[in-house]
């Protein structure tokens, strides 16, 4: 196999391991292949038809590693930060109800993240996501799903999840849609509902980027009190039944 065979097969190692988001395994092979056939074009000897389909592949794939790179080497100030923003988070939104807490940690986590991919897809800026309600947040990654959200920094599981993240999504906007409906009041909520609101959140921020993950740990906080709620509710379930 020549040079470019090579680093042709590394690219697409690097984008299957990045497809099962294991990006700091991807990162490294997306790099130097990039490197090597960037290194090609600068030969002389390189021919032009040849030119053409290595100036196509470092086009294909290098906005992704520089998107990547761009993740990872945030992480370490984000972790440097983490004491300061769990006390942020634990402040947050004291007199929301807990679905409500939940919708609006859930923005916070991951309207930065939206905000990048959005300007990456688009190349322009418009309505910042960290601007809009948990419903605008929702509804923009809906909108832009296919074309944005199923391979991207924000959701990097998700073209290999069998939709399961892009599920969560729908039922958020679906329990959205129905509490405004309702005028938005926390009691018409049922507590399997609240529940279930809580829960979603949770698991679609911790399968985001980060720093997603350290806002699924305060929603996760706000489980413990709901239990009780929830098994009531259940226990006056299974009492109706056995009448």
């Amino acid at each position: 196999m020549d040079e470019v065979g090579t680093a042709t097969a590394q690219l697409q190692k690097a984008a299957a391991l990045d497809k099962e988001g294991r990006i700091k395994e991807a990162l490294p092979l997306y790099l130097s292949s990039l490197d090597r056939l960037m290194a090609i074009l600068r030969e002389k000897r390189t021919a032009g038809e040849q030119k053409a389909h290595v100036r196509d592949l470092v086009t294909k794939y290098i906005a992704r590693a520089e998107a990547l790179k761009a993740t990872l080497d945030s992480a370490p100030q984000a972790e440097a930060a983490g004491a300061g923003r769990r006390a942020d988070l634990q402040l947050r939104y004291p007199a929301a109800g807990p679905a409500e807490r939940a919708l609006l940690l859930l923005r916070d986590g991951l309207a930065p993240l939206v905000d990048a991919d959005m300007a990456r897809a688009t190349g322009s800026g418009g309505v910042s996501a960290v601007e809009m309600d948990p419903h605008g947040l929702l509804a923009l990654i809906w909108r832009n799903w296919a074309q944005v959200f199923q391979e991207s920094v924000t959701f990097p599981h998700a073209n290999s999840d069998h939709g399961w993240t892009r599920t969560l999504v729908a039922e958020l906007r679906h329990w959205r849609n129905a509490h405004a409906h309702q005028g938005g009041s926390a009691a018409a909520l049922q507590a399997e509902d609240v529940w279930r609101v809580v829960d979603s959140a949770e698991r679609l921020l911790a399968h985001a980027a980060p720093p997603a993950p350290q806002f699924a740990r305060e929603v996760r906080r706000m489980k413990p009190p709901l239990l009780a709620a929830l098994r009531d509710s259940l226990a006056a379930v299974e009492m109706g039944l056995a009448q």
